[in-house]
């Protein structure tokens, strides 16, 4: 499995990348176990590119210089035989496991389609189109012969969209999106407010004056890139998404981040795991970090912060992780 990953991810930053991305994405939705070991193999690559290793003792110039032959050679040989392994050995689907099956599911009414804290699910539905499933989110869905209609009754979901006659409706709270064709993220929030963020094509976003009531606050089209929030007026334009600490990589639990607040990243992490860092004090939450770091496992997020920083990362006994100035 992890010379599959590692074929995988080469291949990826290769030459041939746009031609095997359907293949590639299938492969990554096989089985959970590719996506893990995937992720493994990006974040070594990732993190690897921000460590300084300690100097060595003196070698000398002879012994240095058959060392790094060796590794050289090495590298070549292990690199010769994951690609053997990858171009003559069929990619076979993982074992049988609730995200793999999720792909064929299709939507059904009377069955929610919801994630545990931590999991992200991607669902086929019914018509084609594609729901992705944040850490604890829940979403019920009713398609008749005229309509397409989602319900986000918690969290977080990305919505592919399936071109058809159909609309395809997405509510959540007072909010309610239109679409034909497209790719946006939908979010519940806890305060109560609901927000919108169109990645490609084009929706109608409207706010109504309850969510059983029939007047219209507000309506607006938004563009690629734009997001809409709801609120006491109507509908805001926002200038960025409410869960712009995920960007738009959410669906990866191996997220890239620049020049993040510690705070922010803990923020965002702590929704994907029970474990929770705790908040940080504020010279330490001031921090920024930039790189790629698997947003579900606190220990290790907290470990990488720490090394990368020069924190001090220590498990408390009540079960939570400190991360403090050394």
């Amino acid at each position: 499995m992890r010379d599959e990953a590692a074929a995988w991810f080469a291949a990826m930053r290769g030459p041939a990348a746009a031609d095997r991305k359907m293949e590639f994405d299938a492969w990554m939705a096989a089985s959970p176990s590719h996506r893990a070991a995937y992720a493994r193999i990006s974040e070594i690559y990732n993190l690897g590119k921000c460590l300084e290793f300690g100097h060595e003792p003196a070698i000398p110039a002879h012994r240095r210089q058959r060392r790094q032959l060796s590794v050289l050679a090495a590298a070549l040989c292990l690199g010769i035989i994951s690609l053997a392994a990858f171009v003559w050995k069929p990619l076979h689907p993982g074992p049988s496991s609730d995200a793999s099956r999720s792909m064929a599911v299709a939507a059904n009414a009377s069955n929610p389609m919801q994630t545990a804290i931590g999991e992200i699910r991607r669902i086929k539905l019914a018509d084609g189109s594609t729901l992705t499933l944040d850490t604890d989110s829940l979403v019920r869905a009713e398609f008749t012969d005229s309509a397409r209609t989602l319900h986000l009754e918690r969290g977080q979901a990305r919505f592919d969209v399936a071109h058809e006659a159909r609309p395809f409706t997405v509510m959540a709270g007072v909010l309610s999106v239109t679409a034909h064709g497209t790719v946006f993220d939908v979010s519940a929030r806890s305060n109560g407010r609901s927000a919108v963020h169109l990645l490609r094509g084009s929706v109608e976003v409207t706010q109504r004056a309850g969510v059983e009531g029939r007047r219209i606050l507000t309506t607006k089209m938004l563009a690629p890139g734009q997001a809409a929030e709801t609120g006491s007026a109507g509908l805001n334009l926002l200038k960025q998404f409410p869960t712009n600490p995920a960007g738009t990589d959410w669906p990866s639990l191996l997220r890239q981040f620049d020049k993040i607040e510690l705070g922010e990243l803990i923020q965002e992490a702590n929704r994907y795991s029970r474990v929770k860092i705790r908040p940080p004090a504020p010279e330490v939450a001031a921090m920024r970090a930039s790189g790629t770091f698997r947003i579900n496992d606190p220990q290790r997020l907290a470990s990488n912060l720490a090394l990368l920083l020069d924190l001090r990362a220590r498990n408390e006994p009540d079960g939570t992780i400190s991360i403090t100035a050394q």
